[in-house]
């Protein structure tokens, strides 16, 4: 049986090389490819199961078109015609800007980029831009840093302290965990910081079930406790940091006792912890996506990041405050053909339901969705809702009728990773250039972005400028990267080749990117977050090894969603274990089946992020629009919620 060999682009940190085991055409099994050295052989749960998204029966294979009767399958041809006439009338009438183009991280492919290319050659559009999940702690690093860097993942087995501070390797970064493992077996001690009792908790020698929203807090006391203790490398202080006077007066107008109360943990606790990383260095911490979830997430993560400069965890192997990577980038940005879009404006990813129904001079008349779920995965879902059915025309790109695609007028059936040629180029955490070889033909009439792209630009009357086939495309992109002896034919023969620029240490030479060429301090910092009136308890959503974001499978699709909470809280409401309630926020409420889980906290429900409208909702909708201050990062966390009964009669 054929195995070829390929990569996962899908919007994880793993970027996994994957086996593809095909028979007459047709997958048949995936497995992992044992010669990476990063991801070195497995997969992800979510990854051994996507044949199943491949070859589901709710799988679209065709255009459609909706009309008041429902939906009816056309032809391409009449697909694209239809999109070429409504675009040139539009375009006519208001300009390039009462077109929408939404794309976000179905796919980590670099020809996704191209997309771009294509509205930026029809003379501009309305580009949808912000973060669904990472802008705030990225902003909050470069104002650290001056530059997003984490250490290498082999690099773990140099720390004796390991802190995963609101990170679940076990769900979304699995291959850290053989490295976790052998770091404990080497005698490192693993503390995981999560409000939530995680799989990765089972691992770790201590857990600290800190309060929601309280990471700054937890900082600002381990910052407090390290002082008090200590325990601060005045050298790297001295030598490699800026503003450090301005941030101890910052600590000193904290309140002990509030960092108690907002973090809901005890004294000795904190210095326990704060000794423990002073002491048993080289210490590292590795942060996940919540604790940045907030309006003030940026600062959470410079409150953080000054942990490791207090202690001179910052330069050294097995130290640092890991949390992405950003290597400067080696692709050809000329040909996206910025400079081609005659006018351009922006609307961000997070709020665009709000962003829709406010924008004008033009309105958005069209919107485009490519790689993308807005309706679950944006803030304040039925406000996206509203925006969506109120749009003259929406085409999804996608291979599901997802939420949003309910909203379409048009569906234009893509393909997925494993029947497109492609190079994954993002280095978050697998530092990795990995070449994407298709391993089945398309199914159906499933078409690539790029096929879809050039076929319409054929019809604008600027497909000379979008022809090429994936090979020729990759080729132009990274032209930039023969300086470093990796061309196509080189990825195409290995796999992967790691990119150039990579280190194992990051800022050993005690270089920052930031103005004072030093490690800066934050220097204010007054923000907190209450429960909201009648609505007691914090809400946190997690991912989970069976989906990624909202890429449900065909059997968990009708399940209500879940929500775990304490005894008492289900005690509280008049709840019993498995019964049907209600989630509610002051913007909204979903339908859930509750759970009983006495290992968890008293004060929060927890429940999967991803969940689709039917049966019960999306966490989405119990969300309002709120912005973090930097890095423009929808602020998930900053709701609270109350359980309720779900009345006789209620539909789901």
């Amino acid at each position: 049986m054929p195995t070829i060999r390929t990569t996962c682009t899908r919007d994880c940190p793993d970027m996994c090389a994957v086996l593809a085991q095909v028979e007459d055409d047709r997958l048949v099994k995936l497995e992992g490819d044992p010669a990476h050295p990063t991801t070195r052989g497995f997969l992800c749960k979510k990854t051994y199961q996507y044949p199943s998204r491949v070859y589901s029966s709710q799988r679209i294979l065709h255009p459609l078109k909706r009309s008041k009767s429902g939906w009816t399958r056309i032809t391409w041809e009449e697909a694209l015609d239809t999109l070429a006439r409504v675009m040139t009338d539009l375009k006519a009438q208001d300009g390039p800007l009462a077109v929408l183009h939404y794309q976000s991280a179905g796919s980590m492919g670099l020809l996704k980029a191209l997309n771009s290319r294509f509205f930026n050659l029809w003379g501009g559009m309305t580009e949808a831009t912000g973060s669904l999940c990472s802008g705030a702690g990225i902003a909050g690093q470069l104002r650290s840093y001056g530059a997003i860097r984490s250490h290498a993942p082999a690099d773990l087995l140099h720390s004796r302290t390991i802190v995963i501070w609101g990170r679940n390797p076990v769900v979304t970064n699995i291959h850290m965990l053989p490295l976790l493992k052998a770091a404990k077996e080497r005698g490192a001690t693993v503390v995981v910081v999560d409000p939530r009792r995680s799989e990765t908790v089972k691992y770790a020698d201590q857990h600290v079930a800190l309060k929601p929203g309280g990471d700054a807090y937890l900082a600002i006391g381990l910052a407090q406790s390290l002082l008090k203790q200590g325990l601060v490398d005045e050298a790297f202080l001295t030598s490699a940091t800026a503003y450090f006077a301005e941030f101890q007066g910052l600590l000193e107008r904290v309140d002990p006792q509030t960092v108690l109360d907002k973090t809901g943990m005890e004294a000795a606790a904190i210095d326990a912890l704060a000794r423990l990383y002073g002491t048993q260095r080289p210490g590292s911490i590795h942060l996940g996506m919540g604790p940045q979830r907030w309006i003030a997430g940026a600062g959470v993560f410079q409150l953080i990041d000054a942990l490791a400069a207090m202690t001179g965890n910052i330069g050294v192997p097995g130290g640092g405050v890991n949390y992405s990577s950003r290597l400067p980038s080696l692709i050809d940005q000329s040909w996206l053909a910025d400079h081609r879009a005659a006018v351009k404006r922006f609307v961000l990813r997070p709020t665009i339901g709000r962003d829709l129904l406010e924008t004008s001079d033009p309105p958005i008349r069209l919107a485009w969705i490519c790689g993308a779920n807005p309706v679950t995965q944006a803030l304040n879902s039925d406000l996206v809702r509203e925006a969506l059915a109120r749009t003259e025309c929406c085409v999804v790109s996608d291979i599901y009728l997802t939420d949003t695609a309910q909203y379409a007028h048009l569906f234009l059936p893509t393909t997925t990773f494993l029947e497109e040629e492609d190079l994954v180029v993002t280095d978050w955490w697998n530092t990795y250039f990995s070449y994407v070889r298709p391993t089945i033909p398309p199914c159906g009439e499933a078409r690539s972005d790029l096929a879809i792209f050039q076929s319409l630009a054929d019809r604008l009357g600027f497909g000379a400028e979008m022809v090429g086939s994936a090979g020729e495309w990759i080729a132009r992109l990274i032209a930039p990267m023969q300086g470093y002896g990796i061309t196509l034919e080189r990825l195409r023969a290995e796999g992967w080749v790691q990119h150039p620029l990579a280190v194992d240490v990051p800022f050993a030479d005690r270089e920052f990117a930031t103005r004072s060429g030093k490690f800066e301090f934050l220097r204010h910092w007054d923000e907190s977050f209450q429960p909201s009136e009648g609505y007691p308890l914090y809400l946190i959503t997690a991912k989970t090894n069976t989906r990624l974001n909202s890429q449900i499978l065909d059997k968990d699709r009708g399940l209500l969603p879940s929500a775990r909470v304490h005894p008492q809280i289900l005690a509280a409401a008049g709840l019993s274990e498995g019964e049907e309630a209600v989630v509610e926020s002051i913007y909204g409420s979903m339908h859930v089946r509750v759970r009983a889980d006495g290992q968890q906290r008293r004060d929060t429900i927890f429940t999967d992020q991803g969940a689709w409208l039917s049966p019960g909702g999306t966490p989405n909708q119990l969300t309002g629009n709120l912005l973090s201050e930097q890095g423009r990062l929808g602020a998930y966390n900053q709701v609270s919620v109350r359980l309720q009964r779900r009345k006789t009669g209620v539909g789901g």
